[in-house]
């Protein structure tokens, strides 16, 4: 069936897109183990879509993860943390780093059904055909693991019940708020393991001192994340305070009896 392409527009035939980028299950195949959409139990999944021309697909989308597998690799950020808070080096390059978590969010938008009509004006930005219509903000933050006590070991599956901590291996898209956020277009984060990418696109036409109202909201409401400014090429952010507990708690409760089934399944099946 030939269709448009959810970038460029023009007409099929059209080519699988990953949702999550190829090189990140590659590089990290526990992060494809989740719950499906529409689904309520844990399993291994790819997630995909067909709706991009091989054109895009091949050309500035393929470019745009394969500068993300380098930055990934160039960031070390299969790194997580437990107890020690170091300060960690990020290096980038604005321009690509902000198409390529825009390209991210408006895929996994797009399969959740959302309202895209915001972030489809990104399209030609992300393709690196046109200029940006928003006033873009990036923010990372470097959680740690988080921490098991001993009087809790008893409620976990064997598999896990050993362990310090719950790793923070995992790939999240998603969005987020915060007080003074209702001003923002768009608000969504991405997560590759320790490290959250907050990005917010702001009206252009927004006067630069409401703009830093807030950046002060959301620096408020998440205290260890720092900006990355477009005239640089590197941030030094100390690892955060807040644990994967902190960022998580809300769907891991959520999940927990999908992924409490999942466990005891891996328990009983010795996997």
């Amino acid at each position: 069936m030939n269709r448009e392409c959810a970038y460029c527009g023009k007409a099929g035939p059209l080519t699988k897109e990953h949702i999550v980028p190829a090189f990140l299950s590659r590089r990290f195949p526990e992060i494809d183990t989740g719950i499906p959409p529409k689904s309520k139990h844990v399993a291994k999944f790819e997630g995909t879509m067909r709706d991009v021309c091989s054109n895009c697909n091949s050309g500035p989308l393929s470019e745009l993860d394969a500068y993300a597998q380098s930055f990934v690799e160039q960031n070390k950020l299969h790194r997580t943390f437990h107890l020690k808070r170091p300060s960690i080096l990020v290096t980038y390059d604005y321009e690509r780093l902000l198409r390529w978590l825009l390209k991210v969010s408006y895929n996994a938008m797009r399969t959740a059904d959302r309202d895209i009509a915001t972030i489809s004006q990104c399209k030609g930005f992300i393709l690196g055909s046109e200029s940006l219509p928003y006033y873009p903000a990036i923010f990372v933050e470097v959680i740690r693991n988080m921490p098991i006590p001993d009087r809790a070991r008893h409620k976990l599956p064997s598999s896990i019940k050993n362990a310090e901590s719950l790793t923070a291996h995992r790939f999240r898209v998603g969005t987020f708020g915060f007080p003074g956020s209702e001003a923002s277009s768009v608000c969504r984060f991405v997560a590759i393991n320790a490290f959250y990418f907050y990005l917010m696109l702001l009206p252009s036409t927004l006067r630069s001192e409401k703009r830093d109202q807030i950046f002060v909201g959301f620096r408020k409401a998440v205290r260890y994340a720092l900006r990355l400014r477009a005239d640089r090429k590197a941030v030094s952010v100390k690892v955060s305070k807040n644990t994967l507990d902190d960022v998580y708690r809300e769907q891991f409760v959520r999940e927990w009896p999908a992924w409490k089934e999942y466990f005891a399944n891996t328990d009983m099946n010795g996997l």
